[in-house]
């Protein structure tokens, strides 16, 4: 079984919050379908922005970031070292856009995702 992990991306949308299962962890299938299918025009489905392909676990979670190789896209545990979880908060360390470019996440969708 993969581990759970905390994973914050995507586009401006209302979606409805998951259900929690097992505390307040989202497996990854819950994060493709809750967090990432707002991004499938750009990362997903065969669409691969930049390179990053948000469809595979093995392509994101301990994989290093093709803008910053001396990051992983999703370090699990560890968001404030997560490329990913950097995009979407704007942190000076990122190359490029914040993203959800023309948007950004709630600070109830970055505290439910950090936690």
């Amino acid at each position: 079984m993969k581990p759970y992990i905390w994973v914050i991306i995507g586009c401006e949308h209302n979606v409805q919050e998951p259900e929690f299962q097992n505390g307040k962890s989202l497996s990854f299938s819950e994060i493709l379908n809750y967090v990432f299918i707002s991004c499938s025009s750009c990362h997903l489905n065969g669409a691969t922005s930049s390179g990053l392909d948000l469809s595979e676990y093995g392509n994101i979670v301990n994989a290093r970031s093709t803008q910053r190789s001396d990051l992983m896209l999703i370090k699990p545990g560890v968001p404030d070292s997560s490329y990913l979880y950097m995009k979407v908060i704007g942190a000076e360390e990122i190359t490029g856009s914040r993203m959800p470019l023309g948007g950004k996440l709630t600070m109830e969708q970055l505290d439910f995702l950090r936690d």
